[in-house]
């Protein structure tokens, strides 16, 4: 067989192996291949930058397991920018799923940065009836909070939380979702009727379209959209996290795939041209 017929006919086992070893291999040691900036993650980035030290903002996990990919890496890069801020890290949930997940993604940036609990951040966690809480709370936020943390511990307890009594308090809030609850009610409830002015959205790929209307018209201050918009914040924040990992990935995947299409093309011309195929 010469060697224009074995460039046809590479065992699809073979391919199958090393496109599992490249694809795989960035998932464990991120290379942190060039990835296209994307104009709203950097706007939602800036935003959040330049609020002024003190100033409380809300991170809330409206959310489910199902946007892991694509939502960790953005909590992870901004409740880090928060903390390096000096702003006042709220972490809440309008999704019972959403509440354990936020207080795991974010626990790694928290202890990097050595924050004080009750002093730096505080964890509310779940809030149920969301829609019942998002009106409630433009009166009396700590009431809606129901007065404590999710730990059970009185709000007045924490330092964090002395001048915050309602949504007008908040200087921003940054919403993580998979669907709804989620950004656009944040906009119906408090920013439409002035009551916080800064509402930033990280959403899955899926609710990307949507968001970026919302953007594009102003009702919503920074869109980080899908793993593109993940890789955006953690460029801006020069980290090399799962969002470049999981980038990489797809990159390497697709070049293995281009590369054996080109093999196989070179085989089959080459293997006509001298008569082996007709």
């Amino acid at each position: 067989m010469s060697v224009y017929s074995k460039m046809m006919t590479v065992d699809v086992r073979i391919i199958y192996i090393i496109l599992a070893i490249a694809i795989a291999f960035p998932l464990f040691f991120p290379i942190g291949l060039p990835v296209a900036s994307e104009k709203p993650a950097e706007v939602l980035y800036q935003v959040l930058h330049d609020l002024p030290a003190g100033s409380p903002v809300i991170f809330t996990a409206d959310l489910s397991a199902s946007g892991k990919t694509e939502l960790q890496p953005m909590i992870e890069v901004l409740v880090d920018l928060s903390l390096q801020q000096k702003h006042r890290v709220i972490l809440m949930a309008l999704w019972a799923e959403g509440a354990n997940l936020i207080t795991t993604w974010s626990e790694g940036v928290i202890a990097e940065r050595g924050a004080v609990y009750g002093e730096d951040y505080i964890n509310i966690g779940y809030c149920p009836s969301p829609y019942s809480w998002l009106e409630n709370s433009r009166i009396d936020i700590r009431n809606a909070w129901s007065g404590v943390d999710y730990i059970r511990t009185p709000l007045d307890n924490y330092r964090i939380m002395d001048g915050i009594n309602k949504a007008s308090d908040i200087a921003a809030v940054v919403t993580f979702g998979t669907g709804d609850p989620g950004y656009t009610h944040w906009m119906q409830y408090w920013r439409a009727v002035g009551e916080c002015d800064i509402i930033l959205a990280g959403q899955v790929a899926v609710n990307t379209p949507n968001a970026l209307a919302q953007f594009n018209a102003g009702n919503i201050q920074g869109l980080a959209g899908g793993l593109g918009g993940a890789a955006t914040l953690e460029k801006m924040h020069n980290r090399i996290g799962s969002a470049h990992g999981n980038s990489d990935a797809q990159s390497f995947g697709h070049m293995i795939i281009i590369i054996f299409i080109i093999v196989g093309n070179i085989g089959y011309f080459g293997a006509k041209k001298a008569g082996e195929v007709k």
